[in-house]
């Protein structure tokens, strides 16, 4: 107990330690804050520094605009763009500006909050008190709030049709003006599409505004370290908006994403929710692979998984591991402690251009997570939002199985093809020897995996200010149970909090955002899936007479079966605590020179239990077990500083942009797992002071620190020809003295041709159209930590009564970077004012320097050791289609479609001398590296009914040294088709997703044994000259063996394409003059399916999943209010 003791107690003050830094860190941002604050807010006027010649009055509104919060309200006819004028200006108000550049000029200003009317000066607008006649006598004024799906939107122009009046929402989207009945009013907002209302006798006009997707110009992108638009982007980044993702009932954000992106493929390994998926953008680039059919000799840790960065916080990627079962044996993801409901984009970066800056940390790609923030409001009013679903879901599929009457004609064919008889006092044959009921029939699946999984999620979020400081507060329950029986389920409940502030001549910024979630997992152990599967269908009912558990006891006392229930007594409890906090402090020094830093902290406390108590075993064997419990607890924290100088220039028709930083991070992880073992009850389970045996199996404490500096360079001439240069500086603790660093960089262009008089003349239709390309290098890191170094472990065997040590890894101090090479180019145009756009991108991807384990000579006491295979070459090669309609835009009618195609091709390029390393049987030159290593089958013998395999060697006997290189199991190409229609407050959507793919489809039991089998089995061989493909039914163990190698040979792969239905949404808005009543902005009703129908012939569960619990047909209900 002293061991655990100390082992917590290391524990508790390694805590403490992160929580004062944590704290300290804290004060320090927030005094920083305060201080700089208070400097800046005695000045309540705007200054400003130009210095322009030979400029017109549209480079002087751009230059104001670029360097300011200020916006311009004009109409470009009006304006008097020939004239020319030298304009300087250092650190002046912004009125005098404004003086100089109109003052002498035909148009007047007016300045209203942040935003800049300009209207020529004999336009005298109507006072109040000026007597009206006639058509003015009717004017009245209309009020009225602009919100987009997000809430109130401020600086949207309003404008009377035909007419120079209008004004700008304010900052809480409210807006006054005076109208005629008949006048029509123009609501419109880059990004957005244009609505036009007739006033007629309304005094309250509420708009909703829709992002307009074929307005590509001015969408805004996430690329990290800086923003850019969908039409400046010279890199391949794709967004999903919040709403795409919203109110799906997923516990993952990513899974929110499947046949969204191009390029990013999202595989669950199972339906249990908070699983981690599988996730790659562009394919596999690392040897270091951890997948099902794989065993990679020396791989201890995943060398694929892609970039999280959430908020600008870098987090670790890979999954929490488990050991509480089958259904969580693909680890826990670290982003189910996101709420996906508070997501306001989702970035995802995939070539060289886009990931180049984040160095050898984005060399798989990176997943950028922006969460939702207040937006400022005058008058100091809130905001609240409420939204909540509730919804069933249900295993989609099932397999055809054997009823009793065809399970017990198999039965008895293998006993007969055997030539023996079934053993009455034998309980593997009680199926059969009248120990069951010969004409009981259960059809497991309904029984065990043929409830409902029961889901609800609610959430509330306030937010509210100024125009200065405005926040986001929010929190939300979500609670998820399991189908099977039993009381198992996820429960979720998280809270965040998002800060702004502006100072009020807008040179100083500050925000701060705290996301914090607890999440906890209550499942079973037992694989109950695998039960439905193979359980007999005469098999004995799961309780007695007297509500007890029924174990079927034969004569002599002993359980005939296993009852699948008793499994459920085996269970995992944990708990998953998870904060992302970051805050940002920017400064503007001078015009166009910003002075930037972020910090962020992470932290994530995981806790598992699990039991295994007597009453999991049957009567018979309890005498011979003892209950045990293992206790696994995993600590991550990370802390990151990144101080950034961002300087923006526009001379003339020139732009530039350039960025200079730092980053600064250290990663620590814990993890302890400790096994209690002779407990004298299951009451003590709870604790380990309950065990008489107590065996530390893992004690694992690691420190990874990472430092770089990094710089883009951005420049654009005539905002038609682009230019991206990135460069980064990377160095890492996982490598030796004079490896650390390594430098990467790329470069990308565009070419905006669309633009060029030329093209306009000879092509009108064509509305858009950029080429554009990137190449550049990458980094990987990702193979654990201290593998340089001479590593020794505790051998377990006393030596003069002391604990010994045994080494474990040999000392290279020539250990270094894998290097990922990225080459990408792309077409897209648009076409009829962007109604119809395309894009096609082709990339090729070469990852070399592998890091992985060479074999040295059995005299050096190590197999091998951890080395790079610079000669070693993995290539990802692919294209991605992309296209977009605008089907219809009428009035109440719109109705939009996107669809995304990608074709992928993985191979291992090169890799010299593999013929005399492990990873001969591993991989194979040429071929992807999902490839499969298996025997050929050649039949079933007609004459024996046995299966046949191709004897590669002549030998005359089938062994491992047969199997060859065949089928792989990557995607040949995948994608999604989505649709969104809307007719007035009825909107439908829907989103298809499809993939072309091979996988495993055969059961692991052999036809003939107890376990039930797939209908297939019954085209068996039965007699001689019978031409099939079923072995015949045996229960010997050489008809085993030849099942188990059919199973590992090309028979055992499947064609497992598939189109699914992944969303079907429908949801109502009601009518503003219905709401308005109620004192809401908003009210919306909305049905959401998923995971509708799968459309395959796969003979499994699901062609993602195979037998693991497959994704559920989800159908949920719910209501948003937005007051």
């Amino acid at each position: 107990m002293k061991i655990i003791r100390n082992a917590v107690r290391h524990r508790e003050n390694s805590r403490l330690k992160i929580t004062l830094r944590m704290k300290l860190l804290l004060s320090l941002f927030f005094a920083t804050l305060l201080q700089i604050n208070a400097g800046l807010e005695g000045t309540r006027s705007q200054k400003i520094t130009l210095d322009l010649k030979s400029a017109t009055v549209l480079d002087v509104i751009r230059e104001i605009e670029t360097t300011t919060e200020y916006r311009f309200l004009y109409r470009k006819d009006q304006l008097d763009t020939s004239r020319k004028m030298n304009i300087r200006a250092k650190n002046e108000k912004l009125e005098r500006v404004l003086q100089k550049v109109f003052g002498n000029s035909g148009m007047a200003y007016r300045v209203e909050q942040k935003q800049i009317v300009l209207t020529p000066k004999d336009d005298i607008p109507v006072e109040k008190d000026i007597p009206k006649t006639g058509m003015e006598q009717e004017q009245h004024i209309i009020n009225g709030t602009v919100s987009d799906v997000q809430g109130p939107m401020p600086g949207v122009s309003i404008y009377i049709k035909d007419s120079d009046r209008g004004t700008f929402s304010g900052a809480d989207g409210t807006y006054q003006i005076m109208a005629a009945p008949t006048d029509i009013l123009v609501f419109s907002y880059i990004g957005y599409r244009t609505v036009e209302r007739t006033v007629g006798s309304q005094t309250i006009l509420n708009i909703e505004l829709q992002e307009d997707v074929t307005e590509l110009n001015e969408v805004v992108l996430n690329a990290g370290y800086y923003k850019t638009t969908e039409k400046t982007r010279t890199g391949s980044i794709a967004k999903v908006t919040a709403e795409e993702i919203e109110h799906q009932p997923v516990i993952s954000p990513l899974m929110a994403l499947q046949g969204r992106v191009a390029g990013l493929e999202i595989t669950p390994t199972s339906g249990a929710p908070g699983i981690a998926p599988k996730i790659r953008i562009r394919g596999q680039n690392s040897l270091r692979i951890l997948e099902s059919g794989k065993t990679v000799p020396g791989v201890l840790t995943e060398g694929n998984y892609p970039l999280y960065i959430i908020d600008g916080i870098p987090i670790n990627s890979s999954p929490v591991i488990s050991r509480g079962g089958s259904i969580t044996q693909g680890g826990y993801d670290p982003l189910s402690a996101i709420n996906p409901e508070n997501i306001e984009s989702i970035e995802v970066l995939k070539d060289a251009d886009a990931t180049a800056i984040y160095g050898s940390r984005g060399a798989n790609g990176i997943i950028l997570i922006t969460t939702k923030q207040g937006k400022g409001i005058s008058k100091e009013k809130s905001n609240l939002d409420f939204s909540m679903y509730r919804g069933i879901g249900s295993v989609a599929n099932r397999i055809d199985l054997l009823n009793t009457q065809q399970y017990l004609e198999m039965r008895k064919e293998a006993f007969a093809n055997d030539g023996v008889e079934p053993n009455p006092n034998n309980t593997a044959h009680s199926d059969i020897n009248g120990s069951w009921d010969q004409n009981r029939y259960t059809d497991w699946q309904k029984v065990l995996l043929g409830g409902t999984s029961d889901i609800t999620d609610i959430q509330g979020n306030v937010s509210g200010g100024n125009t200065n400081t405005f926040y986001r507060l929010g929190g939300s329950l979500h609670k998820e149970t399991l189908l099977l029986p039993g009381d198992f389920g996820y429960n979720r409940v998280s809270g965040h909090l998002h800060v702004n502030h502006t100072s009020d001549n807008q040179r100083f910024r500050a925000s701060v955002s705290i996301n914090y979630s607890v999440g906890k997992h209550n499942v079973t152990q037992e694989n109950l899936v695998n039960a439905a599967l193979t359980l007999a269908p005469n098999a004995p009912k799961l309780y007695d007479e007297n509500g007890e558990l029924n174990w079927e006891l034969n004569d002599f006392g002993r359980e005939t079966w296993t009852n699948p229930l008793a499994g459920l007594e085996r269970t995992t409890n944990s708990d998953n605590r998870n904060l992302v906090a970051n805050g940002n402090l920017e400064y503007l020094l001078l015009t166009g020179l910003t002075l930037k830093t972020n910090f962020g902290y992470t932290e994530l406390n995981f806790a598992e239990k699990m039991q295994t108590p007597l009453t999991s075993f049957g009567p018979f064997l309890r005498p011979y077990y003892t209950p045990s419990a293992m206790f696994n607890s995993s600590h991550r924290n990370s802390v990151l500083i990144e101080p950034q100088l961002r300087y923006q220039k526009k001379i003339k028709d020139h732009r530039l942009d350039v960025i200079i930083g730092a980053t600064y991070q250290e990663n620590t992880d814990e993890l302890l797992q400790i096994q209690g073992r002779e407990y004298t009850s299951d009451l003590f389970l709870e604790s380990l002071e309950g065990a008489g045996n107590i065996q530390i199996l893992r004690d694992i404490s690691e420190e990874y620190k990472y430092n770089a500096v990094f710089s883009r360079l951005g420049y654009s001439f005539k905002d038609r020809y682009l230019l991206n240069l990135t460069g980064r500086r990377d160095g890492s603790s996982r490598f030796g003295p004079g490896k650390r660093f390594g430098n990467f960089g790329a470069v990308g262009a565009a070419w905006i041709f669309s633009d060029e008089p030329w093209i306009k003349r000879l092509f009108p239709f064509l509305s858009s159209g950029k080429l554009r390309g990137s190449y550049g290098i990458t980094g990987n890191d990702q193979i654990g930590n201290y593998q340089f170094l001479d590593l020794y472990r505790f051998s377990g065997i006393n030596y003069q009564n002391q604990t010994s040590l045994s080494p474990n890894a040999l000392f290279n101090p020539d250990f270094q970077w894998e290097k990922t090479k990225k080459l990408e180019t792309s077409l897209a145009m648009g076409f009829a004012e962007n109604r119809l756009s395309m894009e096609v991108s082709w990339y090729r991807n070469r990852s070399s320097n592998q890091l992985i384990q060479r074999t040295l000579p059995a005299m050096t006491g190590f197999s091998s050791v951890n080395d790079n295979f610079s000669e070693a070459t993995v290539e990802n090669s692919g294209w991605e289609f992309l296209l977009r309609g605008d089907i219809a835009r009428t009035g109440a009618f719109q109705w939009t479609t996107s669809a995304n195609m990608t074709v992928s091709r993985n191979k291992l390029l090169e890799f010299p001398g593999i013929e005399d390393s492990p990873y001969a049987t591993v991989f194979k030159v040429g071929e992807p590296l999902s490839i499969q290593r298996l025997y050929t089958w050649l039949g079933v013998d007609p004459e024996t009914g046995t299966h046949q395999f191709l004897d590669v060697n002549d030998d005359g006997v089938i062994n491992d040294e047969d199997k060859q290189f065949s089928n792989a199991l990557d995607r040949d190409f995948y994608g999604g088709l989505n649709n969104s229609l809307r007719y007035k407050g009825l909107e439908l959507s829907f989103l298809f997703q499809f993939s072309k793919q091979n996988a495993n489809y055969m059961p692991s039991g052999t036809p003939g044994y107890s376990v039930n089998q797939p209908s297939y089995v019954l085209r068996r061989w039965q007699s001689e000259g019978d031409l099939t493909d079923v072995q015949r039914f045996s229960q010997t163990s050489t008809m085993t063996l030849l099942y188990s190698q059919l199973r590992q040979s090309d028979a055992n792969i499947e064609d497992a394409s598939f189109l699914r239905l992944k969303t079907l949404s429908l949801s109502y808005f009601f009518p503003e003059n219905v709401i308005e009543h109620m004192g809401l902005k908003q009210l919306k009703v909305f049905v959401q399916g998923q995971n509708l129908f799968t459309i395959s012939g796969y003979s499994g569960l699901d062609p993602e999943t195979g037998y693991a619990l497959p994704p559920l047909r989800m159908i949920t209900t719910g209501i948003q209010l937005q007051f």
